[in-house]
């Protein structure tokens, strides 16, 4: 019994000092363009009633933020951080004979708290393909208006916090005297409709009609993560 209990200890104090070794910890910060794209119900929403057609778009938006990152081992990471991200979008009314257009932009603002474990393979001596899959707390401050002279718009919010999967894919280079820069994919996927869409005319209390956004996004992700440091446990 004894010999099989210092086994075991052995075991696990080797498996934690190799644990050690290949940690690393590093922060850094990112960009986001998003990608106008009609896949994954993220690009556009259409009603039409009363002889009027409401369609809104999805335009190029962004997102920017801080992001930590914790090595397990040589090929898994666990990263987090915060996120600013802003949807914009355009409204387009028109009627059905085609003698009537308006149109209306806006953003949506947001905050991210994504949680992601990623998987690393080395490509080079300094390279390594990156992948990561995740979730996302998504926390929204407040509902948009907007109006032109016979039409108005109000965007209302399902929820000021809601949950989304997150997944990228992408590329990256390693220095330790000039850090870490990352090129690749992120892709955000809420569990539900973020907002709700109301439309309806300029001092009419009625709603004409309303559209969900789901707030689906594909960006293209740039990040730069400063000097990795190596764990205590490390030096």
């Amino acid at each position: 019994m004894k010999k099989i209990l210092f086994i075991l200890l052995f075991s696990h104090f080797i498996s934690t000092e190799g644990l050690g070794q290949k940690s690393l910890f590093t922060a850094g910060f990112h960009f986001s363009p998003t990608l106008l794209s009609d896949y994954f119900n993220g690009g556009e929403a259409f009603s039409s009633v009363e002889g009027m057609e409401f369609r809104t778009f999805q335009q190029f938006g962004y997102s920017a933020g801080m992001v930590i990152r914790k090595g397990i081992t040589k090929t898994l990471a666990f990263e987090t951080g915060l996120t600013f991200t802003q949807r914009n979008y355009r409204l387009q009314i028109d009627s059905t004979t085609g003698n009537f257009r308006q149109e209306m932009t806006y953003r949506i603002v947001g905050y991210e708290l994504p949680i992601r474990g990623l998987f690393m393979i080395q490509a080079s001596d300094f390279s390594y393909f990156m992948a990561g899959l995740g979730v996302s707390l998504d926390l929204f401050p407040s509902d948009v208006y907007s109006r032109t002279e016979t039409w108005q718009h109000e965007t209302v919010r399902y929820s000021w916090i809601t949950g989304g999967v997150i997944a990228n894919l992408g590329w990256e280079y390693r220095s330790r005297q000039s850090g870490i820069f990352y090129v690749g994919f992120r892709f955000h996927q809420p569990f539900g409709n973020i907002y709700l869409s109301k439309i309806g005319e300029v001092g009419d209390p009625l709603v004409t009609s309303s559209m969900d956004l789901s707030g689906t996004f594909l960006s293209l992700d740039f990040a730069y993560y400063f000097p990795m440091k190596k764990s205590r446990m490390d030096k």
